[in-house]
């Protein structure tokens, strides 16, 4: 596969029916999107540590390691003429990941173990809750999800070779420091250096381009707030899938700087790889209703498209799309 999907968790994402990228390339998300696609992604990022206690929690139930007993020779050989091959390992309890990963597929047969009787079956259909599964270590390590904390991610600093503090891309006024506050609460005027802050949407994308892949597909990342559709100019209002739930907060606004900490970093991202082709995919209206968006994407490796691209370049249709050059 040449391309890795960075799926974020922007209001715009139920336009796309994601699922369909299942096969077309890695797939990268973030935080809570487990919650309701559970066998999407091969990777979630989670930086903020509540975030990543929840993700783990629900890793652990339903992705156990392997460190149950392996198949002995004897049984091996039993099953010989079947063609089960070596390194056959035993896991309980795995109804839901079973039926998921084995429905409708016969590539590959399981040996079921119940009430001490072994038997064959086909990997599809309904399993009973307590029947056991043995299959290949390396079939069962390649479809589990993989997940990544805050001391898993990339150690870059989002500054690129030649950098100064305060050099700034044309017709922006601020790029690596942000300065603000709100005087009339009374808040303090801060600065702060977006090279020094880490966010989960950010770091996906960075681990799917460091990972060395061709083409970084980026989407669902709306940058500015929910319902930008309905606005003639760029909305603050939160926007995010999971806004209001467990572990994500539940403020009316986004943070002022926000948006400008993305952005610089993708930028600094696109900048380091100059031979990954970047493509970001939203609605047109985040598109063009993000005035600033022009400016960070002035790299010759990064095209713009919206979600009808994105259903060409999933259905093989790659040379049909014109991606915009903001």
């Amino acid at each position: 596969m040449d391309t890795a999907f960075v799926i974020g968790n922007g209001e715009s994402r139920p336009i796309f029916p994601i699922q369909d990228l299942k096969g077309k390339g890695i797939i990268y998300g973030c935080n809570g999107i487990y919650r309701d696609n559970p066998e999407l992604c091969d990777h979630i990022v989670a930086v903020n540590q509540p975030m990543y206690e929840e993700l783990k929690a629900w890793h652990e139930q339903t992705h156990p390691s392997l460190d149950g007993p392996i198949l002995g020779t004897e049984a091996i050989n039993d099953f010989s003429k079947n063609k089960v091959k070596k390194n056959f390992y035993f896991i309980n309890n795995l109804k839901p990941i079973i039926n998921s990963h084995y429905k409708n597929k016969n590539h590959i047969n399981l040996i079921v173990s119940k009430s001490g009787n072994s038997l064959l079956r086909r990997g599809k259909g309904s399993w009973a809750t307590d029947v056991n599964i043995r299959f290949p270590r390396e079939e069962w390590e390649e479809r589990k999800v993989k997940i990544h904390g805050p001391e898993d991610i990339s150690r870059w600093n989002y500054i690129c070779d030649g950098d100064k503090d305060y050099d700034t891309p044309k017709n922006l006024k601020l790029y690596r420091y942000w300065r603000g506050g709100d005087i009339k609460k009374g808040n303090a005027i801060r600065t702060i250096d977006f090279s020094l802050n880490r966010g989960s949407g950010m770091s996906a994308v960075l681990m799917a381009a460091e990972s060395g892949i061709k083409n970084v597909v980026i989407l669902a990342f709306d940058i500015l707030g929910s319902r930008q559709w309905e606005r003639d100019t760029p909305s603050r209002s939160q926007n995010n899938m999971y806004k209001n739930t467990i572990n994500y907060p539940s403020r009316i606004s986004m943070k002022a700087y926000l948006k400008y900490e993305w952005m610089y970093q993708l930028r600094q991202i696109i900048r380091k790889h100059p031979n990954t082709n970047f493509h970001f995919i939203n609605r047109k209206e985040y598109i063009w209703g993000n005035t600033f968006l022009r400016w960070y994407f002035d790299q010759p490796n990064i095209g713009t498209g919206t979600y009808a691209d994105l259903r060409r370049y999933v259905d093989g249709q790659r040379d049909d799309i014109k991606w915009m050059k903001l």
